[in-house]
C-alpha cells in the first residue's frame, strides 16, 4: 500500500496515466499536474456567504425605507445629529461590504485563473484563453461586459467533458445576467442621490446581486468538485 499527498492511499492498481499527460502540459499550464481547487473555493464560499449576510440586512434596512417613507424622514432630520440604531446598523453592514466585496472579487479571480490554467495542464479543447487573459477580461472595458461569461461557460464545458460529467451550463447565463442588471441598477441608485427613489433602486440591485453569487458559488462548486478527478487522469482513466 503506497501513501500520496495528505495521506491519500494510491490505488497501484489504477491504470494512472497522469505523467503522460502531464509532460505534454502547455505552457500556460501547470508541469507537475493539476492542482486542487477545494482549498481555494472554500475561502471563496466563506467569503460569498459574508458577502449574502450582508447584502440580507442592506436588502432589509432599505425595504424598511421603502415601506416606511417617515422613517427616511426621520434619518434625514436625524443624520447630522446623534445616530439612530437604524443608522448604526446601516453603517456597519455598509462599511463592512466593502472589504467583503473586494475579497470576493480576488477569491472569483483566484478561481477563475487556477481552474483555467488546470485545463491549459490536460490541453483541454474546451479553453481558447489564457488564465491571465480569463482574470484580465474582468477588467478591459467592454470585453468585461461579454467575456467572463465565456471564460467561466469554457472553464465549467471544459471541465464537465474532462471528468465525463454532465455538462449543463445555463445558469451561467442568468448569473451574467443578474450581474448586469446589478450593475446597472446599483448605478441609476447613485446617480438618483440620497432619496427613496434610490433607495428602492438599490433594493434591486441588492437582491438581484445576492442571485448572481449564489448561483457563482454552485458553479464553482461543481467546477472544484468535477476538476478534483484530473488529478487522476480525467475521464480517461475514469472508466478504465
Amino acid at each position: 500500500m503506497e501513501f500520496g499527498e495528505n495521506g491519500a492511499v494510491i490505488d497501484t492498481n489504477r491504470n494512472d496515466r497522469s505523467d503522460m499527460l502531464y509532460e505534454d502540459a502547455n505552457y500556460r499550464g501547470y508541469h507537475d499536474g493539476p492542482r486542487s481547487v477545494l482549498g481555494l473555493y472554500r475561502w471563496f464560499r466563506w467569503g460569498f456567504i459574508a458577502f449574502l449576510a450582508l447584502s440580507v440586512v442592506l436588502a432589509a434596512l432599505s425595504l424598511m425605507v421603502v415601506v416606511s417613507p417617515d422613517m427616511f424622514s426621520a434619518i434625514i432630520d436625524e443624520f447630522s445629529y446623534d445616530f439612530t440604531p437604524f443608522d448604526t446598523v446601516m453603517t456597519v453592514a455598509s462599511l463592512a461590504y466593502i472589504p467583503v466585496y473586494i475579497f470576493c472579487i480576488v477569491m472569483t479571480c483566484r478561481m477563475t485563473y487556477r481552474t483555467m490554467r488546470n485545463l491549459h495542464t490536460i490541453n483541454s479543447r474546451d479553453v481558447k484563453n489564457s488564465p491571465a487573459m480569463s482574470v484580465g477580461y474582468y477588467f478591459i472595458p467592454f470585453a468585461n461586459l461579454v467575456m467572463p461569461p465565456q471564460v467561466t461557460s469554457d472553464i465549467y464545458r471544459g471541465t464537465m467533458a474532462a471528468t465525463g460529467k454532465v455538462v449543463r451550463n445555463g445558469m451561467i447565463s442568468v448569473w451574467w445576467a443578474c450581474w448586469l442588471v446589478s450593475s446597472i441598477a446599483d448605478r441609476l441608485s447613485f446617480n438618483l442621490g440620497y432619496g427613496i427613489e434610490s433607495t428602492a433602486v438599490s433594493l434591486v440591485a441588492i437582491i438581484v446581486s445576492m442571485i448572481a453569487a449564489f448561483i457563482l458559488m454552485r458553479l464553482f462548486r461543481d467546477i472544484a468538485y468535477a476538476q478534483e478527478d484530473l488529478k487522476h487522469g480525467g475521464v480517461a482513466d475514469v472508466f478504465a
